[in-house]
């Protein structure tokens, strides 16, 4: 299959990914939908979370929750993934996020798989080749006081990443930062490469949201996967905790999914189940 010619707003959010490593989609949701799915993600991840308040995590979303399942697919998000990563990709990572009020600047770095306090990385100086494109579905506003994700601009072109904790980069602000700003039904979307951090909530309401990762083909999933060989090696055997891990989807759930959906999902299912 020839890969079409990319025009208008996939174009120019494709070069504004270029130079600056992210870009801000607009209006993606219909807002008459936003509510329901925002109060489904809410109710998982105060439901599920894996870590205590005021954050609320829940990777594999998908396992608990389908509200967000018929936009994996969004037809403005196939053309552009397509640019990027060609005929073939997949997604690796479906998460959702509840910042409540009180949530703490976190430390800036580059996410999975640049990210280098994890044991299962691509290690510096890595090549300039884009192999996960995060977006972050925002379910409400993103706003500088609610917590909109710090960035920094063209980081992505850089090819290292920060190390942080006890002996490495300290929490601190930078002086080119930026922060992610857009209404509820906006898409944010950055390279993994683009540094960034978690920003303070100083308001009284939550930041709520979804992270959708998209990756090429043939980039290699296992080591995220609990119960894998290579998880095991790479991963449990270092002692490591901050490696990310992705749960398997069952069956049963993969099953009920559309059909357009469902190629880029294949490599989480748990066949067992």
């Amino acid at each position: 299959m020839s890969i079409p010619k990319l025009t208008g707003e996939t174009a120019d959010i494709l070069e504004k990914l270029e130079t600056d490593g992210f870009a801000v989609m607009q209006g993606v949701m219909p807002s008459d939908q936003i509510g329901a799915v925002r109060d489904s993600i809410t109710q998982t991840v105060e439901k599920h979370s894996s870590t205590p308040p005021p954050n609320g995590v829940v990777t594999g979303l998908l396992r608990h929750d389908l509200s967000m399942a018929s936009y994996l697919t969004h037809p403005r998000f196939m053309g552009m993934m397509t640019g990027l990563f060609g005929e073939h990709f997949k997604i690796s990572f479906i998460t959702g996020l509840v910042n409540n009020a009180g949530v703490k600047r976190g430390p800036m770095h580059a996410d999975w798989p640049y990210n280098q306090n994890a044991a299962a990385r691509v290690n510096t100086p890595y090549p300039d080749v884009v192999m996960t494109m995060v977006t972050m579905w925002m379910l409400s506003d993103y706003t500088i006081d609610n917590g909109g994700t710090h960035l920094i601009p063209g980081s992505h072109k850089r090819d290292y990443a920060p190390r942080f904790g006890s002996n490495y980069e300290p929490i601190r602000t930078y002086k080119d930062e930026v922060q992610l700003q857009g209404k509820a039904g906006d898409v944010g979307i950055f390279d993994a490469r683009t540094w960034h951090a978690t920003a303070e909530n100083t308001t009284s309401d939550p930041r709520i949201g979804v992270l959708i990762r998209y990756c090429p083909w043939w980039l290699n999933l296992k080591p995220l996967c609990p119960g894998s060989r290579e998880r095991a090696m790479i991963v449990e055997d270092n002692s490591d905790g901050l490696t990310a891990k992705v749960e398997p989807i069952p069956l049963s759930v993969f099953e009920t999914l559309p059909e357009n959906i469902k190629p880029l999902l294949a490599h989480m299912v748990d066949e067992s189940s």
